[in-house]
């Protein structure tokens, strides 16, 4: 854009194809880059759902639902609930990303438009990731913050 300013402050400009160039916009990103952003996203997700998947249960192994009364003598009702279903995260967070593997195989190999398998793609491992940060994320809530809170006063 610079190059138009100083071309059209000058009053060079021409007429001549090489005039379109400044005055054109920036050069569109190439439909495969988008691809392969689409394609790593995906893969992204579901390495995020093995990652959580896997530390999950190493976490637990380490802190057992005994470790929530540690703080005090309070027990905050959501650390009970998530002291249930967080062991079960592996099997979960495995069974999403094999799932998800598979959605994205099919999706890439149907006969559907670029559009529709880059859009497909980035969202599923959009929710892939959002559910490895969630998993995470309660874990550390339920299992460390919330008790010590509840003890704090």
């Amino acid at each position: 854009m610079a190059a138009f300013s100083s071309r059209a402050a000058q009053g060079t400009l021409t007429g001549h194809p090489s005039d379109a160039d400044a005055l054109s916009a920036p050069a569109e990103v190439p439909a495969h880059m988008f691809k392969l952003i689409a394609v790593l996203v995906h893969a992204g997700g579901i390495a995020a759902m093995m990652v959580a998947g896997a530390l999950v249960p190493a976490v637990l192994a380490l802190y057992p639902p005994t470790h929530l009364g540690s703080f005090g003598p309070i027990i905050p009702a959501i650390s009970q609930t998530h002291a249930n279903w967080l062991p079960l995260v592996q099997p979960v967070a495995w069974a999403i990303a094999v799932v998800s593997a598979a959605i994205g195989i099919l999706v890439w190999r149907s006969r559907k438009t670029v559009e529709v398998k880059v859009n497909a793609a980035l969202t599923i491992g959009a929710l892939n990731f959002s559910l490895a940060l969630f998993f995470t994320t309660s874990l550390l809530v339920a299992y460390f913050y919330l008790p010590k809170i509840a003890n704090a006063a």
